[in-house]
């Protein structure tokens, strides 16, 4: 294959948070190795420095960092109530720095109704990327700006493997993997739905070597639904792994590599990079079907749970008002999980399917190819403008 040419690419700074843990620190570095796959011309802007990089990710962010506001295009990957501060940082720095260039915001957000306070920051910006077609939506609906949908790359990397032994999880069960963050709101992630759904198998299939498997991430940020959520496993709890602990990226690819199935009856995502990351390994994946995860998600490639909408109440969400999410059915879910176990050639097929899908059309390489032709369709209209 003959190397790509970035002669005619206009140099592009990528804003945000590439060494944090978090959900737009992953948006972030996922941008910058798409862009890397087929831009080129690339340079990284770490807002906050907060985060001490692990090693690998300094080798390979670390040449690309700058603090230099001179390239003609820039990609903001933070969200809305982030735009003030990051914006008033970069100018107290270098004054005029954010109007020298044509400034893209690449937000996250997870329901119907974009906040209309975080909008009217948006109109601050050139344009904006959309994720998925559920934020492009939202964004449509509240923001006069240019919108472009441009879905984001899952292409998760292993550089390391921990075996189940390593997680404490029984090697003969079948394993079914839910991920909750308390950072993302447990009203959101709806943890309280999979236990229920699990122990509605359990009372199908009593005699079931079946396994939940619960990774939950910054405990301490709710210890309340920590609570609750041991007490809805007591009742269970040789049958449920609990993975309470901060752990590597690297251990988190391979804790879904390890486990036979992926659940998630989430009430709204952006993206849902949880159920895609376990699509790119080949795992069946049990997900409400509503939302961002949509954008990948067909009935050839996974199971989508039935749901209905309901409206949000006070405390739910931030900007709850005037919105609504999905509420799971949670019957459907347990038996699309039954059909998994109960013939598990059929989830090996399903996940192989997802595989490819995944692989094929969300890769660095074919994410990079979509930002790089919207990026040269910019330079060339502003150099007509010129």
């Amino acid at each position: 294959m003959a190397a790509t040419d970035h002669s005619r690419n206009p140099d592009c700074l990528i804003v945000g948070h590439p060494y944090t843990a978090i959900g737009m620190g992953a948006h972030c570095r996922g941008v910058v190795r798409s862009l890397a796959a087929a831009y080129g011309n690339l340079s990284v802007h770490d807002v906050y420095k907060y985060t001490q990089p692990m090693p690998r990710e300094a080798r390979e962010f670390g040449p690309l960092l700058t603090e230099q506001f001179t390239a003609p295009v820039r990609i903001f990957c933070i969200n809305g109530d982030e735009i003030e501060p990051v914006v008033g940082k970069i100018e107290q720095k270098q004054p005029g720095a954010f109007a020298g260039g044509y400034n893209i915001i690449y937000p996250m957000w997870e329901l119907p109704r974009y906040p209309q306070e975080w909008a009217r920051q948006l109109e601050k910006f050139d344009e904006v990327w959309s994720p998925s077609l559920h934020v492009d939506a939202a964004l449509r609906a509240a923001v006069g700006k240019p919108i472009v949908h441009l879905p984001i790359a899952v292409e998760p990397r292993v550089h390391e493997l921990f075996d189940r032994k390593y997680f404490g999880i029984p090697e003969s069960r079948y394993t079914l993997l839910f991920f909750f963050d308390a950072l993302s709101f447990a009203s959101r992630k709806n943890p309280w739905a999979a236990i229920d759904v699990f122990k509605r198998v359990l009372a199908k299939r009593p005699l079931a070597k079946l396994q939940l498997v619960l990774k939950v991430n910054n405990s301490a940020r709710d210890a309340k639904s920590l609570e609750r959520l041991k007490a809805e496993i007591e009742p269970i709890r040789d049958r449920v792994t609990l993975i309470d602990k901060t752990v590597t990226e690297e251990e988190v690819k391979s804790l879904v590599r390890v486990c036979d199935s992926f659940l998630s009856l989430h009430r709204a995502e952006g993206f849902g990079l949880g159920p895609a990351e376990a699509m790119f390994f080949d795992k069946p994946v049990v997900v409400t079907a509503w939302s961002g995860n949509m954008d990948y998600m067909t009935p050839d490639n996974s199971l989508g749970v039935r749901y209905d909408l309901v409206p949000l109440v006070e405390g739910d969400y931030p900007h709850w008002q005037d919105q609504v999410w999905a509420d799971a059915d949670l019957e459907d879910a347990a038996q699309k999980v039954l059909s998994l176990f109960e013939n598990p050639e059929f989830g090996r097929q399903l996940g192989k399917r997802a595989g490819i899908h995944m692989r094929t059309h969300f890769s660095y390489r074919r994410q990079g190819l979509r930002y790089r032709e919207q990026l040269q369709r910019i330079a060339s209209t502003l150099a007509q403008e010129h």
